[in-house]
């Protein structure tokens, strides 16, 4: 990972109204991936080819842009720091020969703290549609969209939509889909399995060995998750990972990582794997830590890293007082004597009302209201409303006691 961050204006030329971006992008990323980077940006499709011109050099696609003596390329062998080393230094991205979309990119600021992820900072102005004829063709689009006496004005609907508005930006749209298309064309440098090693290769060189195993232990835990269910906090398309013999965590990045850390503590280890106490604890301490990490190297900010440490203590908190109920359900907890009893209902159940010595639960996804069951006061303190109980509830006399219980879940 390059030790700067370019902070880059990336500007369309000759086009009506201001169509502009400003990003920050490592310092060595190369001309390739520059490329699937403004094409995210900016709003393209990928629809052509494109190249770089720099110092009278063209780097990318040959046929793209001014094609000549000069070309090369090999854009994935050149970076912004080999090309642009300083404040001010600016090069022209051509995208579509046809068209001849040019954009003007010019060095703000070449900042020392490193950047993971590419990230979009201010913009302005919409994308034009792909395959309009430039930018003369784009204006005669605009004029008759804006004008329903036009002859043209109807295939300007449907070229550009009615509600069309040349000003749209949406910088959080922006990050999403650069973020996402980073992820689906295999461009993503820093992929989940990467995060996770090169977290694991810092903390080996910190923390002692037994702390070190623990965390391993851990992020693998993490991963096998990720590699189940992340999937379905993202856009890729997992047949099509597993048909290239790859795994999510291989492909995937930060955002759906994150995305799915809640659902990690809340799901997979109180639901799927039924995680001690010790177990929750121990992952509850690495995942923070971990978060730290990302913060201290710039990956995330710091008001993201502290609302995910947030959320992971409260969701931790859950599944570890579902676990110590769970460490209970090995024996019977209070049931009458066989000849006594009258009833039994083994169902899940939602507990609503705690008392010790006394849980009201209710049929889950039953709305005919509660029912009074005895419990020894060792195990109701243990638990909490919102909990669900795998269990079997029998009736002597008017009374219900809880006699087995199953399994336990975290509050919903």
């Amino acid at each position: 990972m390059s030790g700067t961050t370019y902070e880059l204006q990336v500007t369309l030329q000759f086009t009506p109204g201001k169509i502009w971006r400003r990003i920050r992008v490592p310092g060595d990323t190369d001309l390739a991936s520059l490329h699937h980077i403004l094409q995210q940006v900016m709003g393209w499709q990928s629809y052509h080819l494109y190249a770089f011109e720099c110092g009278g050099w063209i780097y990318g696609e040959a046929d793209a842009g001014h094609p000549g003596d000069h070309c090369d390329g090999q854009a994935s062998q050149v970076t912004l720091e080999d090309l642009l080393p300083d404040c001010g230094d600016t090069m022209m991205y051509h995208y579509d020969p046809d068209d001849n979309w040019m954009h003007l990119i010019t060095v703000q600021d070449i900042l020392s703290e490193p950047i993971w992820d590419p990230i979009c900072l201010d913009g302005a102005g919409a994308c034009p549609p792909e395959g309009c004829g430039g930018p003369l063709g784009y204006y005669r689009l605009l004029h008759a969209l804006n004008d329903a006496n036009q002859s043209e004005h109807a295939e300007a609907v449907l070229e550009l939509g009615g509600d069309f508005c040349p000003d749209d930006f949406d910088i959080d749209a922006v990050n999403w889909n650069l973020q996402s298309g980073r992820e689906m064309c295999g461009e993503y440098p820093y992929c989940i399995d990467n995060l996770i090693e090169d977290f694991l290769l810092h903390e080996s060189e910190r923390v002692a060995h037994t702390t070190y195993q623990k965390y391993r232990r851990c992020m693998d835990t993490l991963r096998s998750a990720l590699n189940s269910y992340g999937y379905l906090h993202s856009d890729i398309n997992i047949d099509s990972v597993e048909y290239a013999g790859e795994t999510f965590c291989q492909v995937a990045g930060l955002t759906p990582l994150l995305i799915y850390l809640p659902e990690f503590f809340d799901y997979y280890l109180a639901r799927k794997s039924s995680a001690t106490v010790s177990e929750l604890k121990e992952q509850r301490t690495t995942v923070r830590r971990f978060l730290q990490w990302l913060a201290d190297g710039n990956m995330i900010d710091p008001e993201t890293a502290s609302e995910q440490r947030r959320k992971v203590l409260e969701l931790a908190r859950e599944a570890i007082n579902t676990a110590r109920v769970r460490d209970r359900v090995s024996t019977p907890v209070e049931f009458p004597r066989p000849d006594q009893v009258d009833d039994l209902i083994e169902d899940h159940f939602t507990i609503v009302r705690v008392e010790p010595g006394q849980l009201w639960l209710e049929h889950v996804g039953n709305q005919g209201g509660s029912i009074a069951v005895r419990a020894p006061s060792t195990f109701t303190h243990l638990c909490q409303p919102g909990m669900d109980l795998s269990a079997e509830l029998q009736l002597s006399g008017e009374r219900w006691y809880l006699a087995y219980v199953y399994n336990a879940y975290p509050r919903v």
